[in-house]
């Protein structure tokens, strides 16, 4: 495509931007860090003998589930950081 007043490309831009950020900020950052929490935190409590048998099944969901407003900022920004220093630098938006 054309770069011009009626080319399709900043929408084509536009959409690409958001999918790579969306997929990555939302599905696959947040995914591997509570996977890895949860499993980690299933690690240590199971480590822990005398700990109930609900606990240690139910303890890991509940970290994983408590972890998720306190990721979802630094996620986002990082991930707006990573594609402001990667993939932005080698497309143009509208206007720019």
């Amino acid at each position: 495509f054309r770069a011009g007043p009626d080319s399709p490309l900043p929408i084509f831009t536009a959409v690409a931007d958001t999918l790579i950020w969306q997929s990555f900020a939302s599905v696959i950052v947040p995914g591997l860090f509570i996977n890895r929490a949860v499993w980690a935190s299933s690690l240590l409590l199971n480590g822990i003998p005398k700990l109930p048998g609900p606990v240690k099944r139910w303890g890991p969901t509940a970290v994983g589930l408590s972890l998720i407003p306190l990721i979802v900022h630094p996620i986002d920004e990082s991930v707006t950081w990573l594609m402001e220093n990667t993939v932005r630098k080698y497309y143009t938006t509208a206007g720019n």
